[in-house]
């Protein structure tokens, strides 16, 4: 979806499905919709008339192949013989055959007089037999449609039976009789006749649905302007068109189900358009005082925020606090927003890697399709009489190919180039490896490296691309430094800009520890002990382990002189004598 800026809201356009969502189930959407404009307000009008004209088609098609069948029925055996030839009907009838209660479409009457020729005949017939609704009217030569309504009587141009014929049924019908027009109707050669059909109905709804929805958006408009004027609130009345159009929704979608449900079946609704108009104004006034409240919430910032109301700066522009601490209102001097960059060019990683890592996956995915897909050899059958499917089921059922006299098999193996994917992949991944610079633990190189000096070596990338985004985020912490010293200053009146603060950025590499041990080993007497223990592998934390080594000596000094004391009361006991005849232990 592509964005779109808006003064209050930021706004997106939504597709269409999302928009009969919101426009039946989220109130707070309306705003979003209508800032997209009137264009694309009337567009969807448009699209949820096309949407609903589908289905009234549909349902007119069901309905008008139900017609023509009972039409087949009825001229079957109400209807005498007849026939038609050179755009003209020939009936064996001597009186004109009247068919009332017809009730559809708003057909009231149809008349059938092939008898008359002449216009003032076929005028005078029509003012004799005229009757309230629609009547149409089957002469020898044409069509006519006449409606008369409240004393207001409309007549449609006449419709020769020679275009009728050539429309529905093609230029090569010259001539038909009633048996052949009925077995016309109940074959499949109507569907020209119903797609035509089909195609005129969807056009002449849809352009009827359209105006009639545009001015009931109107009508519904002028009661949302009515209600913003009581409320008052200020809203442009082009916003409230297009909202209102959005309120139409479900009225709508009600209303095409009505119409369908009517189609099939006698069930109607009193008053229903009173129903339509009220439910899209419930919706259009629901998002008003939605608007309304969200105003009065506004309002109520607007007054906390007077509080922090410093004045004005050197330029004559309004400046608010950007905290308050205890009673006093505090400005940082910068922007308080701090980056942490990769590289200062701004570039991430991953836009440089991307495309490798996208070729790896389609490459691996696309090798794993085609060895799928991929058959393990190829059948060559010579002079074979059979179907291919009966050979396969065959060679599966009895592993074996029955062949003619004169007949051949042979099969070819087919091999996948395995060998050129392996070389091509493994040349991606270390490309993807050395653009990232990582280090590839699945290397042949990497278990083979003993010293530390060719651990370095491997991790020498990795390292350097690990110190430059050290040195970017030293930048960023500095950075984020002068905030913490200007929040101390301001809150606590003390200065530490003059103080030195350390960012330290602990690295981990696999190393050689039998390597790094014997080195340790070997400086004994060299260095200090505690150099010593700090470079050990296996010591993370030197002062800890100093502590730890001085812990262990005292208890084993504890425990040698606890031996010694255990050695001299033993020898007390025992009274043991030298050859000058004194006691071991005495003075």
């Amino acid at each position: 979806m592509e964005e779109k800026e808006d003064e209050k809201y930021r706004v997106v356009n939504i597709n269409f499905f999302k928009k009969v969502w919101y426009s039946i189930t989220k109130f707070e959407k309306y705003p979003e919709m209508a800032t997209e404009g009137l264009g694309r307000a009337l567009k969807y009008l448009a699209m949820m008339c096309a949407f609903i004209t589908v289905f009234m088609t549909i349902s007119s098609f069901i309905e008008m192949k139900k017609v023509v069948f009972n039409l087949s029925e009825y001229i079957e055996q109400n209807i005498p013989e007849f026939s038609y030839e050179d755009g003209q009907i020939q009936m064996d009838t001597e009186e004109p055959i009247i068919i009332d209660n017809i009730q559809y479409d708003g057909i009231n009457r149809i008349i059938i007089n092939p008898l008359l020729e002449s216009d003032e005949e076929k005028e005078k017939f029509e003012a004799e037999n005229d009757a309230t609704g629609v009547t149409i009217y089957f002469f020898k030569n044409q069509i006519v449609m006449r409606t008369k309504v409240d004393n207001i009587d409309t007549k449609i141009s006449p419709y020769t039976y020679k275009d009728f014929v050539q429309n529905y049924a093609g230029n090569d019908v010259k001539s038909f009789s009633k048996t052949q027009l009925i077995e016309y109707m109940r074959s499949s050669k109507m569907n020209n006749f119903y797609g035509k059909y089909m195609i005129s109905s969807f056009i002449s709804l849809l352009l009827v649905e359209i105006m009639i929805t545009l001015i009931d958006a109107l009508e519904i408009a002028a009661f949302g302007w009515l209600t913003t004027m009581i409320t008052r609130i200020r809203i442009r009345f082009v916003a409230i068109y297009n909202m209102a159009v959005y309120a139409l929704t479900l009225p709508m979608i009600l209303n095409m189900l009505y119409i369908i449900v009517n189609y099939f079946t006698t069930f109607t609704i009193s008053y229903f358009q009173v129903a339509y108009i009220t439910i899209a104004y419930i919706y259009l006034a629901a998002v008003i005082f939605l608007l309304k409240d969200d105003l009065l919430k506004k309002l109520e910032e607007v007054e906390k925020r007077k509080d922090l109301f410093i004045g004005k700066d050197t330029e004559g522009i309004s400046i608010l606090a950007h905290f308050k601490f205890g009673d006093k209102l505090h400005i940082w001097k910068k922007i308080p927003f701090i980056y942490f960059k990769y590289n200062a060019d701004e570039m991430p990683l991953i836009h440089l890697l991307k495309t490798l890592v996208d070729c790896y996956d389609e490459l691996c995915s696309k090798t794993g399709d085609a060895i799928y897909d991929a058959p393990d050899g190829v059948n060559k059958v010579k002079n074979y009489q059979e179907e291919a499917g009966t050979f396969q089921r065959n060679l599966a059922t009895y592993n074996t190919v029955f062949l003619d006299s004169d007949g051949e098999y042979d099969r070819e193996n087919i091999e996948l180039n395995i060998e050129a994917f392996k070389s091509f992949i493994e040349q991606l991944r270390k490309d993807i490896y050395e653009g990232g610079s990582g280090v590839d633990t699945q290397s042949e190189k990497f278990g083979t490296q003993d010293s530390g000096v060719a651990l370095k070596q491997l991790y020498a990338d990795l390292d350097l691309d690990c110190s430059n985004i050290e040195t970017e985020f030293k930048s960023s912490l500095e950075y984020f430094m002068f905030f913490y010293d200007n929040w101390i200053e301001m809150t606590q009146r003390k200065d530490y800009t003059e103080k030195e603060v350390e960012f330290i950025f602990n690295k981990t590499m696999t190393v050689n520890e039998k390597e790094l041990i014997e080195n340790c080993k070997n400086s004994i007497g060299i260095i200090s002990n505690q150099s010593i223990t700090e470079h050990h592998p296996w010591v993370s934390d030197s002062e800890d382990e100093k502590e730890k080594m001085e812990k262990e000596q005292e208890e084993e000094m504890k425990k040698q002189e606890s031996e010694y004391d255990k050695m001299i009361k033993e020898l007390n006991n025992n009274k043991v004598i030298n050859k000058d005849g004194a006691k071991v232990g005495d003075k």
